[in-house]
């Protein structure tokens, strides 16, 4: 977008992760994906164990001295609507003769009601009672923010550049999350024996395409004999 171009709505931003082949490294997510949790934008995170989808909204806090697992991770069941939380309303705008006065809800989330959640006897599929281990997760998932507007999208990437400045590159953990001004050229991480393959290749085929198999195939199929039905 143009820089002259108005900001004036706001924004769902889903972030699609795999961590890991078999398991997630705890010691090596665990930590960053704890603080990213805490941003004031963070929705939560999409994961789960094999045949059991939660949506996080907290996890432990992290100590990088312990070698083993990295703290652990609450979650509720998506497919289960649970109870709302009490909130306030705060009159925030009066407003004159031809508006309505504008007010804001603030919702008041307890330990209390948090734990409520975790007890539900009407649940279809029942939430956990306890932490999750990260390493007990599947490797994808998906980090959720809500940004406001451009401001809060300013702070978010200010808490980035922190969380990476401060935390990540001194302990030389993965970044997970990075933001740039442009689309990366993609080709300057190429190999030259990757660009060697690419250029020579004359039918623009790579062998794990399907064109590829398809015209493996054909080869096969025209060079076998002839039979003669005598």
């Amino acid at each position: 977008a143009e820089k002259d171009v108005a900001w004036d709505t706001s924004l769902l931003l889903l972030l699609p992760l795999r961590l890991g082949i078999q398991k997630i490294d705890s010691t090596k997510y665990g930590s960053t994906l704890a603080k990213l949790l805490s941003f004031p934008q963070s929705v939560g995170m999409l994961g789960g164990t094999p045949r059991h989808a939660l949506w996080f909204y907290g996890a432990d806090a992290v100590d990088l001295g312990n070698e083993q697992d990295c703290g652990g991770w609450y979650g509720l069941d998506p497919h289960t609507v649970q109870m709302a939380p009490r909130g306030t309303q705060t009159l925030i705008e009066t407003g004159n003769s031809s508006d309505d006065p504008k007010y804001q809800w603030d919702a008041q989330i307890t330990e209390t009601y948090l734990q409520s959640l975790h007890l539900s006897a009407n649940a279809s599929h029942f939430n956990h009672d306890r932490a999750i281990p990260l390493s007990g997760l599947d490797t994808s998932c998906a980090l959720g923010f809500y940004l406001k507007d451009y401001s809060d999208f300013c702070q978010f990437t200010s808490l980035l550049d922190a969380l990476a400045n401060d935390h990540c590159r001194p302990n030389q953990l993965p970044e997970i999350i990075t933001v740039a001004e442009k689309t990366p050229n993609y080709e300057d991480g190429v190999t030259s024996a990757m660009k060697d393959m690419v250029d020579n290749d004359d039918d623009g085929l790579d062998d794990f395409s399907v064109g590829n198999e398809e015209a493996k195939a054909e080869e096969e199929t025209d060079d076998e004999d002839d039979f003669v039905l005598i």
